[in-house]
């Protein structure tokens, strides 16, 4: 098994000259030989992964099952304060640089969902069953490869199974690492998905918000025109963002992305809410896509208020707005090669 290093154009002379060697080694070869028969056992590790639950903001029970599977292969692992599981293999020179490989433990699936797997013409079906169960299996083989061939590295390597990449989680693992947990880190290779082929670097950066809306509500039909509706402020604003016009490039998104209110279908709606996620490649375009959007929602309330022509503050719809996310963006100088 080789690495078509010449086929990634997009890589520096330096970088690809680094890569060539360390594929050509003779210990790395035969590491990466003994990974393609072992695919066998990772597809069913994978499997076994992915039915352990890992609900947003509950991966305990996975986070001990993957620190048992490393312990196992031969390396000490730790969970932290906040539930990643951290896994440390010491480079040959003190004063090396620190890698970091890591891939998340959570998936985006209520608790309770069944994430048992099912095999069909040689697939497998299964909430999860990629994201991020693939992942979680490759680094366990890395964490096999290295320890089995005894591959020394300069630098240190760091395994590390992140929480809170899902949902509302705010990659609060991978904040902590960073910001708080005082490791150094040098590089970071982030496993996830489920094709391997595939290299991205940089980071899309995102910032998500709770919008709620509340009134004084009513009966629909003896209250009409009297109060304003919180899910009709609510359907006024999302309009006004579904009409948004955003660059393609840096490439910029929005989307509403839930929806609730009212309480009974004869009532005018006292409280309605949603969450919208903003992602930009550009860090100030993101900025820029906040400052334009958050003022819809606001201006939503407002105008709900003026078709009835409530101006009574007591009686109004009002807005509020919880930032409930935020992924910094980065973008590389460099221009990709094809297909990554």
């Amino acid at each position: 098994m080789t690495m078509p290093v010449k086929d990634a154009p997009f890589l520096e002379e330096r970088t690809a000259a680094v890569m060539e060697s360390v594929f050509n080694d003779p210990i790395v070869k035969k590491a990466l030989d003994q990974a393609v028969p072992q695919e066998i056992f990772t597809i069913e590790e994978q499997i076994e992964i992915c039915e352990v639950p890992a609900p947003p903001m509950k991966e305990q029970t996975r986070a001990a099952m993957i620190a048992e599977k490393i312990n196992s292969y031969g390396l000490e692992s730790s969970i932290d304060p906040v539930g990643n599981v951290i896994a440390c293999r010491k480079g040959t020179d003190p004063d090396g640089p620190v890698c970091v490989i890591s891939a998340h433990m959570d998936n985006s699936f209520r608790e309770g969902t069944d994430t048992t797997v099912r095999r069909q013409n040689g697939r497998l079906f299964a909430p999860g069953i990629s994201d991020a169960s693939r992942a979680l299996a490759c680094m366990l083989q890395v964490i096999r490869m290295v320890v089995n061939n005894d591959i020394k590295t300069k630098g240190t390597l760091l395994f590390i199974a992140t929480v809170g990449q899902e949902a509302e989680g705010d990659l609060r693992g991978v904040k902590r690492i960073f910001y708080s947990s005082g490791i150094h880190v040098d590089g970071v290779l982030v496993l996830d998905g489920a094709d391997p082929g595939r290299l991205l670097y940089g980071s899309v950066g995102s910032k998500r918000y709770k919008v709620e809306y509340s009134g004084p509500g009513g009966h629909s039909y003896l209250n009409f025109g009297q109060y304003p509706s919180a899910t009709q402020a609510l359907c006024r604003a999302g309009a006004l963002l579904a009409n948004l016009q955003v660059p393609a490039e840096p490439r910029t998104t929005f989307t509403l992305a839930t929806l609730n209110g009212g309480s009974s279908v004869n009532a005018i709606a006292e409280h309605a809410e949603c969450e919208i996620d903003l992602r930009s490649e550009d860090a100030q375009m993101l900025d820029g896509l906040v400052q334009e959007v958050l003022p819809l929602f606001a201006f939503g309330a407002q105008l709900e208020n003026q078709r009835w022509n409530v101006t009574d503050p007591a009686l109004q719809v009002r807005c509020k707005v919880t930032p409930i996310g935020h992924r910094p963006a980065a973008v590389s100088n460099r221009q990709p090669g094809a297909g990554c």
